[in-house]
């Protein structure tokens, strides 16, 4: 019997899409875990049932979270990215002249999974002698760590259930505390103005009251079949 994947965005909007075959699937500590070969967008990371990555126009993605912030600071040495355990984002931010990256990742098996069955996502970055992995939760790193950042990134999951605490005012504040200098810029996904609208909302209220610049910039992305944001501050 034919698979299908189905995305509901919202209660009233959603997408679907087919799977070929599951190439694995498992359970971490955190949570259920499978990588599943599609025709639409090759292979595809899910996480506890729900579309994370997928080969196909990854880039969409990955390089708006990125670029924009690093290349607007005059100096991003030090960068730390929260999540994005698929290894796209610590691609992209090697791609400039930093002295180092660390990821503050929850699920370690996430790390193992994509790099053995996704490599093409990180592209060799999990070798590179500047990264750092920190298995562990991001929001504990953010508040015990003494290291200082020029770039924090945070690509998460949405923010309900457990990820809802990394899209507080109070957890925003401990990561401008991790700023080298008054220079040092924040960026996250801001969910989708179309289909959650008030998440959106809300998203940016929230950083507006501990940042004093957001810059929201609008893509649309295949792999969630719906425009999204992402917001640099």
């Amino acid at each position: 019997m034919r698979r299908f994947i189905v995305e509901r965005l919202n209660p009233h909007f959603g997408y679907f899409y087919t799977v070929k075959k599951s190439l694995h699937a498992g359970k971490t500590q955190w949570q259920e875990m499978e990588i599943v070969e599609t025709e639409e967008f090759g292979r595809v990371l899910l996480l506890d049932g729900v579309t994370q990555v997928a080969q196909k126009y990854e880039f969409l993605y990955h390089e708006p979270m990125v670029h924009p912030a690093l290349a607007a600071h005059p100096d991003p040495k030090d960068v730390l990215i929260i999540g994005a355990g698929d290894g796209g984002i610590l691609r992209e931010v090697l791609k400039h002249p930093v002295n180092s990256a660390v990821m503050a990742e929850l699920d370690g098996g996430v790390v193992e999974f994509c790099d053995k069955l996704m490599p093409e996502i990180n592209q060799g970055a999990f070798a590179d002698p500047r990264y750092t992995l920190a298995v562990g939760d991001g929001r504990k790193y953010v508040e015990s760590t003494d290291r200082k950042f020029d770039a924090v990134i945070m690509d998460m999951t949405d923010p309900f259930g457990p990820s809802v605490m990394l899209y507080t005012k109070e957890f925003f504040e401990h990561v401008k505390s991790t700023f080298r200098d008054p220079r040092g810029m924040f960026v996250m996904h801001t969910e989708s103005p179309i289909s959650r609208p008030n998440t959106f909302k809300q998203c940016l209220r929230t950083l507006g009251e501990v940042f004093k610049y957001r810059r929201t910039l609008y893509i649309y992305i295949q792999m969630y079949a719906v425009l999204w944001s992402i917001t640099v501050c």
